[in-house]
């Protein structure tokens, strides 16, 4: 009963700690990159971005390239998917080292994602493909994927000491 109480207070900490502070932080650094003034046209001439919706932690920008165009998706790690991995490692009793997975790999993410977002809107725009890959694919991949190790291991651990 006292491990559960410890968990609860942990998680409780750990979401408002996600609501208050950590999310305005995101929210500004965010805003102060993607500029909703900007409309960052005219980088050479077949490269343009186009802003399709702006939000405080995600944007949406119309990227096009020579002859065609793609939506790319841009938002900062330490959101919805860290969150939600941080919560079920709690509830599951992870052991430490798999919450520093999962800090480490969304630091390291949104340190290459920072000059990688400024670098494709202000110099170059192809590398906003990269920001995209990274926003839709690596982030959710990474980190429910640090649950799903966390979570087999665990079974196997729990399944060697039953045998």
């Amino acid at each position: 009963m006292k491990v559960w109480l410890y968990r609860i207070l942990f998680l409780v900490i750990i979401l408002v700690f996600q609501l208050t502070v950590s999310r305005e932080i995101r929210s500004h650094l965010f805003e102060t990159i993607i500029s909703k003034n900007n409309t960052y046209s005219n980088y050479g001439y077949h490269e343009r971005i186009l802003p399709i919706n702006i939000g405080k932690r995600v944007a949406t920008l119309q990227v096009y390239f020579n002859e065609s165009s793609k939506n790319v998706s841009v938002k900062l790690p330490f959101g919805m998917y860290f969150i939600f991995g941080i919560l079920v490692m709690i509830m599951t009793g992870a052991k430490n080292t798999y919450y520093k997975y999962m800090v480490s790999v969304h630091a390291i993410i949104f340190l290459v994602l920072i000059p990688t977002i400024y670098a494709g809107l202000y110099f170059y725009p192809t590398l906003l493909l990269i920001v995209d890959f990274m926003s839709r694919y690596m982030i959710p991949l990474i980190s429910l994927g640090i649950v799903a190790i966390q979570l087999a291991n665990q079974h196997l651990i729990t399944h060697a000491y039953q045998s």
